[in-house]
């Protein structure tokens, strides 16, 4: 009977969760990177929101611009890097966290739900759980003001689909096929 009452627990609470969600209110743990976490009261009840940070948003719309300017996520991270702006976690900035916060659809003054499903599968007699980004998941409008623009979001996103990836330290290979080199023309 215990654990039938736990999955009944886990059902309404996910519940409210979806409609916590579906009333633009804030649900994560941390907010994004150029937002504060608030709380505010409406009625007799609290909910939680996102504000704009008056320093960080600024560096936020300047991440999306240079990104649609075709600037890569690698040298956007070293241009913060040099700039001394804290990074959201850790000690720098690296391509990962550019790269997830283009993909962000809070700074539209959305919400989103089920983003990153936990997914569970049997590997070697063991579970494992992992979260992988889903193809489909729910967006609903939010209560916090957008940082990023619609326009600017659409051409950071056509620019996301076109860009190619490269690592920061290769190098060319056609040094190899020099004509005074012993491989070849």
């Amino acid at each position: 009977r215990g654990n039938e009452f736990l999955e009944y627990q886990k059902r309404i609470m996910g519940a409210g969760r979806l409609l916590a969600a579906e009333n633009g209110n804030y649900i994560g743990q941390s907010p994004p990177w150029g937002y504060n976490k608030i709380r505010v009261k409406e009625g007799k009840r609290y909910c939680h929101t996102l504000e704009p940070d008056p320093e960080q948003a600024p560096l936020v719309v300047q991440i999306f611009e240079w990104y649609s300017q075709g600037i890569g996520t690698t040298s956007i991270a070293d241009r913060l890097n040099a700039l001394h702006v804290p990074a959201p976690r850790g000690p720098e900035w690296y391509a990962n966290s550019i790269n997830m916060m283009l993909r962000n659809e809070h700074y539209l003054g959305k919400v989103v739900w089920n983003k990153r499903k936990a997914v569970r599968r049997v590997e070697n007699g063991q579970v494992v759980v992992s979260n992988p980004l889903a193809e489909k998941y729910l967006v609903y409008p939010g209560k916090h003001p957008a940082i990023v623009t619609q326009e600017l979001w659409d051409r950071a996103q056509a620019v996301r689909g076109r860009q190619s990836r490269k690592r920061k330290d290769t190098r060319s290979v056609s040094f190899l096929f020099q004509r005074n080199s012993p491989c070849g023309e």
